[in-house]
């Protein structure tokens, strides 16, 4: 793949990285850090791609951002002003103008000092924010907080822009999680590779396709059987699309870790485009030195994925587990959550059915649950040397209608069942009644209002999904008691004032809007 800096000139980039072998007594000295350097080489491109007539401007703006790292202690100042200047006399400036104008951009900019540690990605930076040139005080405030008016606010439509309809939009971070063994990494795998070739995923329409960059930190023997089959699936030729995985989990706590993978990210986007998604499989593989349970560490973690999703405008999904007892959640920190836009869950039926249910949605309805069954594919061409035989890998394909698990029900689902079952005595229950049953029968553990009011949303979300229960106008009732099999008598005729069935589904009640 060709390097972002490629088109540099030879020249330029050594000066940039290169260490100057002596320093002068007024100037700031010491060695310059990978952040610096990089800083370095990015401000002389920039300078060297501006037009004719504004080069001395974007001179002495690029003079202010390096007199920042300067006196943050990321460049040499010999070194800088060396490349600077080479820059700029390569262009055509005059001798006296480029010094005066290297000289009034770095000064100003020591004045601000900007390093690594405070002024980029939640203390782990590296990436380099654009600063606007000293003296332009209205663009400066033009960038700076401030507050809109409800008629500016409201003046247009902010149109939504989709990543995978209705699934997934683009600038949203999202997580799918669910225990081992729920093919995560399949479902992942292969909407970001007809993200990648613009395929829709299973009949929803990819809005939005472009360049993936998969940052796996486990199943690396897996990975390559995962597309080879996906793409025998779809037919589609693997050399067409642009879709990356990386070869090592990405440490994106540690500061090295994150500039190693913001370098490789950025090294590919001059002949590939910027991502329209990123992909962290998983999020413990990838974390890097932290505690996962730790709000903090979350908080840290979830900052660097807001500035990654800003630098580069792109989707940020994470796969993720459940904890060891709470297997209705993404494990870790509560802060995970309350920062996602979109989480889903995944569940593994008794009859293999994979269910995909979203848990939130943030700013949009949530989609009704999705279920997949696993294929098997063989991959022709590629032979296990253990036993000669044909690899083979799977895909996930869409199944129609409802799947049922038909797995004891224990905890908070069980409790709810049994409370509509015993409310409802053979008729449909009105949704206030059964919580009310719920609650009565200890639905939680927990004394607090709020906890039993999270607990029964979850278990008549779960219900719902698993074809336990069904509803109509906030009428519910047991499609079939746990265990249960066999034919369920239509009970939607008792519904006060409705006649005839409603399908499981059409009228569906989305979690958090279950309790009044």
């Amino acid at each position: 793949m060709m390097n972002a800096y490629a088109e540099a000139p030879g020249w330029l980039t050594e000066l940039a990285m290169s260490k100057p072998k002596t320093a002068q007594s007024d100037r700031m000295a010491g060695p310059s850090t990978r952040y610096g350097e990089k800083a370095l080489l990015d401000e002389t491109i920039k300078f060297s791609r501006s037009p004719e007539g504004s080069r001395n401007e974007e001179l002495n703006k690029s003079a202010f951002s390096i007199g920042q790292l300067i006196a943050g202690g990321e460049l040499d100042q010999v070194q800088a002003e060396a490349a600077l200047y080479a820059a700029a006399i390569s262009k055509g400036l005059t001798d006296k103008e480029i010094r005066a104008t290297i000289k009034s951009g770095i000064e100003a900019g020591m004045r601000e000092p900007r390093s690594a540690t405070n002024g980029g990605l939640d203390s782990r930076n590296a990436s380099l924010p654009e600063t606007p040139a000293p003296g332009n005080m209205e663009e400066q405030h033009n960038k700076g907080f401030r507050f809109l008016s409800c008629h500016e606010l409201c003046s247009k439509p902010k149109l939504i822009r989709w990543l995978i309809k209705g699934i997934l939009d683009a600038n949203s971070i999202s997580c799918f999680f669910g225990p081992s063994s729920t093919m995560k990494s399949f479902l992942v795998t292969g909407a970001a590779l007809c993200t990648s070739s613009k395929i829709d995923w299973h009949g929803i329409p990819v809005n939005q396709s472009g360049t993936v960059f998969y940052i796996a930190g486990e199943g690396f023997n897996g990975t390559p059987r995962r597309i080879k089959a996906w793409a025998i699936e779809h037919g589609v030729d693997l050399e067409r699309i642009p879709f990356f995985v990386s070869d090592r989990p990405a440490q994106i706590l540690d500061k090295k870790g994150l500039e190693d993978l913001i370098l490789a990210i950025d090294s590919m986007i001059a002949e590939n485009g910027n991502p329209v998604w990123i992909i962290i499989d998983t999020l413990n593989r990838n974390f890097g030195p932290g505690d996962e349970n730790s709000t903090a560490d979350m908080t840290r973690f979830i900052s660097i994925l807001d500035e990654l999703r800003s630098r580069y405008h792109c989707a940020i999904s994470i796969v993720h587990h459940t904890g060891h007892s709470e297997t209705e959640r993404a494990r870790g920190a509560s802060a995970l959550r309350a920062a996602l836009d979109w989480e889903y869950r995944l569940q593994k039926h008794s009859d293999g059915t994979i269910c995909l249910t979203c848990t939130k949605a943030k700013d949009h309805a949530e989609p009704s649950p999705i279920y997949f069954k696993p294929k098997e594919i063989t991959i022709d061409g590629w032979i296990d040397p253990e036993n000669g035989e044909a690899m083979t890998s799977c895909v996930l394909c869409r199944v129609d209608g409802q799947a049922t698990d038909l797995r004891p029900l224990k905890g908070a689902k069980k409790i709810a069942l049994d409370a509509l079952i015993g409310a409802g005595n053979g008729e449909p229950v009105h949704i206030e009644a059964w919580r009310d049953a719920a609650y009565s029968s200890g639905i939680s553990v927990a004394p607090s209002s709020e906890a039993k009011k999270k607990a029964f949303q979850r278990a008549v979300s779960d219900l719902l999904a698993n074809g336990y229960v069904e509803t109509q106008n906030d009428y519910w009732w047991p499609k079939r008691e746990a265990g249960q099999t066999g034919h369920c008598r239509d009970m939607s005729r008792y519904v006060p004032g409705q006649t005839g069935h409603t399908p499981i589904g059409v009228s569906r009640v989305p979690s958090d809007e279950v309790v009044i």
